[in-house]
């Protein structure tokens, strides 16, 4: 009897310690959330009453406790932006998970710092295409990321851009003049802009081209300058300006052979010279992003055009059109061709489309339409888009102004 009450209290004693195994984790996980909540509330209570020194010593331990907690990182912000700790700010804020709901509102803010406390765009850049992983319609970080291509002379980029907001349908009104001022935009009012972000990244790429290219003596004539007789020749004499200009930028182009812009501008200054050997060498320099770029394509054209082959010349322009279809610059150098081949109808269609374009930059210009051009003048825009034969933009800003035309 004595050994079946032993066996007995053995099992019963087994199976409660069984049961408490089994029960721990949960028990543990509960006392843990419970020891959290109560944290959380401590943390949130310290915020509202902007008790950041406070705040900054309890969100450290629920962050370290919990470093998923989208809160907490948040709050971890706050506190930082209370101390007017700036970069453990942006940092906080940026480590709030992509999953969480607060992430976008968390990295906008994370955003802000970097561009404006910090001067630091390059990780602002960063921030807003992570916005847009999360959230491809964030119509801010859309808007912000084109300003900043734009001010940075970023212009591949800038399209990709633009066309990215155009498919999420939140692009900004300012989209449409960027795009179509694509290969002649120089805001100068990005120049002090560029300058104090060089100042603080005094080696970047980016920020070394963008501040030499908008030198005010690099200003350079493009082909549009000219009127359509004189451009007839595909050869122009070399003023000392314009060959010290290619000296400077060749200067720039050792440091950074592969640079997309610094090459499209030597480009350029290679048709308005008529130097067809270095253009030849540009071309072979070219990376292979230049591919889907129209200048290269234009620069390709006016290599046969100098050399006599016509029908070469045709197919480089058109396909630079494809890839951009309101470049009037490759305009110009099309309608040269197709006049030495006596198509004079597609003369006169490519001259009034040129005629229009400049009077459209002109106006532009005037409206500060890199900026926010007026309903009348996207109007005018959708219209040339339209009979320029343009797939995407064209539409895009037909859909925004509701169908309206100016004809």
């Amino acid at each position: 009897m004595n050994v079946l009450r032993l066996r007995i209290g053995l099992f019963s004693l087994l199976a409660i310690t069984f049961l408490a195994v089994l029960a721990f984790p949960q028990v543990a996980r509960e006392w843990r959330r419970h020891q959290e909540n109560q944290l959380a509330n401590q943390c949130r209570q310290a915020a509202s009453l902007h008790r950041w020194d406070e705040l900054k010593v309890l969100v450290e331990r629920w962050t370290s406790q919990n470093p998923s907690s989208g809160e907490g990182w948040m709050l971890r912000g706050r506190a930082a932006i209370g101390r007017g700790e700036w970069s453990e700010a942006a940092d906080s804020f940026s480590k709030v998970p992509d999953w969480d709901p607060q992430a976008v509102a968390a990295l906008a803010e994370a955003t802000q710092l970097r561009f404006r406390r910090l001067n630091d765009p390059l990780k602002g850049a960063e921030t807003l295409e992570r916005i847009l992983r999360i959230n491809p319609k964030a119509a801010e970080a859309h808007q912000q990321l084109i300003g900043f291509y734009a001010a940075t002379l970023q212009r591949q980029k800038l399209a990709k851009q633009i066309r990215a907001a155009i498919a999420a349908q939140c692009e900004p009104p300012e989209a449409y003049a960027y795009d179509f001022l694509l290969f002649t935009l120089r805001d100068n009012n990005t120049v002090s802009l560029n300058a104090r972000w060089l100042k603080e990244h005094p080696e970047e790429e980016i920020f070394l081209v963008s501040n030499f290219l908008l030198r005010p003596e690099l200003a350079v004539q493009d082909s549009s300058s000219a009127s359509m007789s004189t451009a007839s020749s595909p050869s122009y004499p070399e003023s000392e300006s314009v060959s010290d200009k290619k000296k400077q930028v060749d200067v720039m182009l050792q440091r950074f052979p592969q640079n997309i812009e610094l090459l499209a501008y030597q480009a350029n200054l290679c048709i308005v010279t008529g130097d067809v050997r270095r253009g030849a060498e540009i071309l072979a320099q070219a990376p292979a992003s230049a591919g889907t770029d129209a200048r290269f394509w234009r620069l390709e054209g006016w290599i046969h055009e100098s050399n006599q082959e016509f029908d070469k010349a045709i197919s480089a322009y058109h396909r630079g059109l494809e890839l951009h279809a309101v470049d009037w610059n490759t305009m110009i150098r099309l309608s040269v061709v197709e006049r030495r081949k006596q198509n004079l109808a597609e003369v006169k269609r490519l001259t009034a489309l040129v005629e229009r374009a400049l009077e459209l930059r002109r106006d532009l210009r005037k409206d500060d339409g890199s900026k926010t051009p007026s309903p009348a003048i996207l109007g005018e825009l959708a219209q040339y888009y339209r009979d320029c034969g343009e797939k995407t933009v064209g539409p895009a800003l037909e859909r925004r102004i509701g169908g309206r035309s100016v004809r």
